[in-house]
């Protein structure tokens, strides 16, 4: 399921954008890395999904698929992400609460409030990671594992659109998905899936650069998702910190 071509989009709306010339035009701001001013907010919209124990084929009635356990679902994998950024001097905020763990239906309006809060609090704030799981299973419901070369989970970023409401920057914001996809595709070869482009916004207009990242799916281990975690915020922070 890897990326051949980093221009491939995995396109299901009505548009056709030249992801070639958004990758062309896509700049970076100058920003305080290394300053200790928060840049990075992670969340978790579907905090809640969690990963297949070690050599799972399929889902049973003993198989968790969502877990309040936040050493165990997504938010292990944005703790994982969230401490390489940390670690390349930006300044990253992680918040941990479930924001589907007593609604899965309200989900995106409750993270939608918290991500107005935090830029409301922390006005250096530039970039939104929203941190899920993908759930991928073959016709006879057998889990699929997308995996790296090297076994480690691969990664989608999905970009929305305007199609289905108010986004106005929403090529902007895919350009900057491009040149993440673009830098991952050079130094991890196979770790980054086409980018997925959607009708919808997924919250992606509440703020500038806001992404919505699938690590792995459910057929993958945490283990191999954390590490594909850690893989994605040393990218992201060669990329912010280049200021192309």
């Amino acid at each position: 399921m890897s990326c051949e071509n980093i221009f491939a989009l995995s396109n299901q709306t009505g548009y056709s954008p030249d992801t070639e010339a958004l990758l062309a035009s896509c700049v970076i701001p100058a920003s305080s890395v290394g300053s200790g001013e928060p840049l990075v907010l992670i969340i978790h919209t579907h905090a809640t999904e969690c990963y297949s124990p070690e050599g799972a084929a399929e889902y049973g009635e003993d198989t968790a698929f969502r877990t309040h356990d936040t050493s165990s679902n997504t938010v292990a994998v944005g703790d994982a992400a969230a401490e390489v950024l940390r670690e390349n001097g930006i300044g990253t905020l992680h918040c941990t609460e479930l924001f589907d763990g007593e609604s899965y239906i309200d989900s995106y309006s409750r993270s939608a409030a918290a991500v107005a809060e935090y830029t409301a609090q922390y006005p250096t704030l530039r970039y939104v990671l929203d941190i899920h799981r993908d759930a991928i299973f073959s016709s006879d419901m057998t889990l699929v594992a997308p995996i790296s070369p090297d076994g480690v989970a691969q990664i989608m970023l999905v970009c929305g659109t305007d199609e289905m409401g108010d986004f106005p920057d929403w090529e902007e914001n895919l350009s900057f998905a491009l040149a993440l996809q673009s830098a991952a595709h050079t130094k991890y070869p196979g770790m980054m899936r086409n980018i997925n482009l959607r009708s919808a916004s997924f919250n992606e207009q509440l703020a500038s650069r806001y992404l919505l990242v699938e690590v792995g799916s459910a057929g993958n281990t945490l283990e191999s998702a954390k590490e594909a975690g850690r893989r994605f915020a040393e990218v992201f922070a060669g990329v912010i910190g280049s200021g192309r």
